[in-house]
């Protein structure tokens, strides 16, 4: 059951995460991970000699930043900033456009 919930949890962050665009370090770890996991698949190099806990560590770090994400807030702190400045942009263009319609005297 606690495994259940913890992967709710991260497909819930990682819905959060994708709905307000935060997908900088998520997707670092998460492509990093798809790398490894190709090449040790493919047995290249020196990855084919890489144990797994090393080869699947990324998918577990992105799981953990989803996780820290939303325990500290960043996630709710990142998307209020992108709401405020959306906010503001959007004034400031209702005001340009209520000044370029004034008439003149």
């Amino acid at each position: 059951m606690r495994i259940y919930r913890l992967l709710q949890r991260i497909r819930v962050t990682a819905h959060a995460s994708r709905a307000h665009g935060d997908w900088g370090v998520v997707m670092a770890f998460l492509v990093l991970g798809v790398i490894l996991l190709v090449l040790k698949w493919a047995e290249v190099a020196w990855v084919a000699t890489l144990p797994w806990g090393w080869v699947l560590a990324p998918f577990g770090l992105a799981a953990l930043w989803w996780w820290w994400a939303d325990w500290s807030g960043y996630t709710r702190r990142q998307a209020m900033k992108r709401e405020e400045a959306r906010k503001a942009a959007r004034l400031e263009k209702a005001r340009a456009d209520l000044r370029a319609r004034t008439p003149r005297r």
